[in-house]
C-alpha cells in the first residue's frame, strides 16, 4: 500500500497523543496554532497526530487538521465543535465558504464560542482518501443493477473502485467508520483542554454526535443534531424512508412551481415535465466547459439524484453553492428545451481536492452501513418497491446509492447500524434534535426515531422544506442559538414556521 499523505499541507506543528505522563497521569499535548493558515483561510489551524487504528495506536498515525475561529471574549462558553456531514464534508471547506463571503455563523454565536472545525479522517486536509478518478467516472447506473448484466457490472466497479482507494490511500481507508472519527474528536477535545464537548452536527454529522454521546456520555455539553439520521434502520427500510421524504419534498417544489410566478415553469405542468425528463431511456446532452468537465450525456437517473441535492434549500446560499428553487426551476426549464448541462454529474479529476469528499463518502458509508443486498434479485426487489411507492424518484436516493455501491466493497463493515445503548444514552444531558418536516435528505421519521433512543433529548420541528435549519437564519436557527448560548431548551415537539 502507498504511504499516507496530505494533498495540501498546512504550516503548523503536528503533535502526537500519549495516554500517560511520567507520573502515571494522563498527558495531553496542546495544539500549536498558526494564523492565518498556509492555505489562505482566515482562521487558526493546527495538526494533531492521531492513530489510524485506535485499538492499536502504535501501528501508524496520520495528521488530523483542526481549525479554530477564536472569539474575542475571555469569558466565552468554550469551544463549539461542528461537522457538516456528508459523509465527506470538511471544516476547511466551510471556512473557505466564509472567506468567500458566506456569513454562516451569527455574530452572537461567534461572540460566545471558539468555533472548532475538524477535517475528519480521510477528508479535507486530514489524509484525504484518494481513488482512481478515471475509474470513478465509469460508475454504472444504479437502476441497471437489478438485472444480471447490470449487477455484474456494478459489482465489478465496486470492487475495482474500492481497491483503487486502498492502493492509493493506504491503511486509513480500513478505519473510516464513525467510531474511529469520534475518538479523533475526543483527542482534540483533550488537546484543547475543554471540559465538555459542545457540538453542532448537521446531516450525517448527527451520526457523529450521537456516537460521541454514546461513547463519552459524561463529556457531552450542549449538543445539537440538525437533520437527523437514525441508524436503527437498515436495508430497504433506510432506502425507502429517505425516498419517501425526498418525494414529499418534490411535492412541495412542484406545488410551489405551479402557484408561484417566480418559477420558470409556473403553471406549465412541472410534474409532467419532470416525469418526461426522468423517463426510462431518457438521455439529454450536456456541454460543460473544459475547465469543469461533466458527463456529456445526462440520464433520468442523473437528474433525479442531482435534483435531490438541489432541493436542500429553497432560498439560494451562494457561499455553499446551493442554487435555491428559482434557479433550480430555470435549470429544469433549460433541460426541457434539450440542454441538461446544469444537471450533469461533474467528472472526477486527478489531484482535485473536491473529489476526495466523493471518495470518502463511500469509504465511510460502507463501514457504517454496508449493504444487505447480495444479488441482482435483491436489488430488483428494492427497485420495484421504490418505483411503486415513490414513482417520481423511483426509490433513487443517497442510501440506495450506498446500498448498491457497497456491494463487494473491499473493507469490512466495522460499525453496523443498531440502536443506541439505552443505559449509556440515559446518562447524556439534554440535547436538541432539529428537523424540517419536509427535509429532502434526512427524514422527520429519523428525527423522531432518534428521540426515542435519547431520554433527555427534545424534538424541535421546522414546518418547512430544506435540509437542516441553523444556516437558514429563521426562528429555528434562533432556538438553536438560544440553547447553545444560554441553555434555553424549547418544549419537546415544538413546531416553528421558519
Amino acid at each position: 500500500m502507498k504511504g499516507l499523505h496530505l494533498l495540501l499541507p498546512l504550516a503548523s506543528t503536528a503533535l502526537s497523543w500519549s495516554s500517560t505522563g511520567r507520573d502515571g497521569a494522563h498527558s495531553y499535548p496542546k495544539i500549536t496554532w498558526t494564523l492565518p493558515c498556509a492555505n489562505g483561510l482566515d482562521v487558526e489551524c493546527g495538526f494533531l497526530s492521531v492513530p489510524i487504528d485506535h485499538d492499536h495506536p502504535h501501528q501508524g498515525s496520520f495528521n488530523l487538521a483542526v481549525f479554530r475561529l477564536k472569539t474575542n471574549r475571555t469569558d466565552s462558553a468554550g469551544s463549539l465543535f461542528y461537522n457538516t456531514g456528508g459523509p465527506g464534508g470538511s471544516a476547511s471547506a466551510w471556512f473557505r465558504a466564509m472567506k468567500n463571503g458566506g456569513q454562516l455563523w451569527s455574530e452572537n454565536l461567534l461572540a460566545n464560542y471558539d468555533i472548532i472545525g475538524v477535517d475528519p479522517r480521510g477528508m479535507g486536509y486530514s489524509n484525504p482518501v484518494v481513488c482512481d478518478p478515471e475509474l470513478f467516472n465509469t460508475k454504472p447506473q444504479l437502476l441497471d443493477a437489478g438485472d444480471g448484466g447490470g449487477f455484474a457490472q456494478a459489482l465489478a466497479f465496486n470492487k475495482a473502485f474500492g481497491k483503487s482507494c486502498l492502493d492509493r490511500t493506504g491503511a486509513l481507508v480500513e478505519f473510516m467508520d464513525s467510531v474511529s472519527t469520534i475518538k479523533d474528536f475526543e483527542l482534540v477535545r483533550q488537546a484543547l483542554g475543554s471540559n465538555k464537548f459542545h457540538y453542532y452536527g448537521m446531516s450525517y454529522g448527527t451520526v457523529l454526535g450521537q456516537t460521541y454521546a454514546e461513547t463519552y456520555p459524561d463529556k457531552v455539553g450542549r449538543m445539537i443534531l440538525d437533520g437527523a439520521v437514525d441508524r436503527r434502520s437498515v436495508g430497504i427500510d433506510t432506502v425507502m424512508t429517505e425516498a419517501v421524504t425526498y418525494q414529499a419534498s418534490m411535492q412541495n417544489f412542484f406545488d410551489w412551481c405551479e402557484t408561484d410566478p417566480s418559477c420558470s415553469l409556473h403553471a406549465q405542468g412541472v410534474r409532467s415535465i419532470f416525469s418526461n425528463l426522468t423517463a426510462k431511456g431518457s438521455v439529454l446532452p450536456a456541454s460543460c466547459p473544459t475547465a469543469a468537465p461533466c458527463r456529456p450525456q445526462v440520464t433520468g437517473e442523473d437528474i433525479i439524484l442531482t435534483f435531490q441535492q438541489a432541493l436542500v434549500t429553497r432560498d439560494p446560499l451562494p457561499a455553499l453553492g446551493l442554487p435555491g428553487w428559482v434557479l433550480l426551476s430555470e435549470v429544469l426549464a433549460q433541460a426541457a428545451l434539450g440542454n441538461a448541462t446544469f444537471l450533469s454529474t461533474p467528472l472526477a479529476r486527478a489531484n482535485r481536492s473536491a473529489d476526495t469528499a466523493r471518495y470518502s463518502y463511500y469509504a465511510v458509508a460502507c463501514q457504517d452501513y454496508g449493504t444487505t443486498l447480495k444479488t441482482a434479485a435483491d436489488v430488483r426487489r428494492v427497485l420495484n418497491v421504490g418505483a411503486s411507492l415513490t414513482p417520481w424518484n423511483k426509490g433513487l436516493c443517497e442510501f440506495l446509492d450506498i446500498a448498491i455501491t457497497c456491494i463487494g466493497w473491499p473493507t469490512k463493515l466495522t460499525n453496523p447500524p443498531r440502536a443506541l445503548n439505552p443505559v449509556r444514552m440515559a446518562k447524556v444531558p439534554p440535547m436538541l434534535i432539529v428537523n424540517a418536516f419536509f427535509d429532502p435528505e434526512t427524514s422527520a421519521m429519523w428525527a423522531s426515531g432518534l428521540r426515542e433512543q435519547i431520554p433527555n433529548a427534545v424534538n424541535l420541528w421546522r414546518n418547512g422544506t430544506g435540509h437542516t435549519s441553523y444556516f437558514l437564519h429563521g426562528d429555528t436557527s434562533k432556538a438553536i442559538e438560544d440553547f447553545l448560548i444560554d441553555g434555553t431548551m424549547p418544549a419537546d415537539n415544538t413546531v416553528l414556521q421558519s
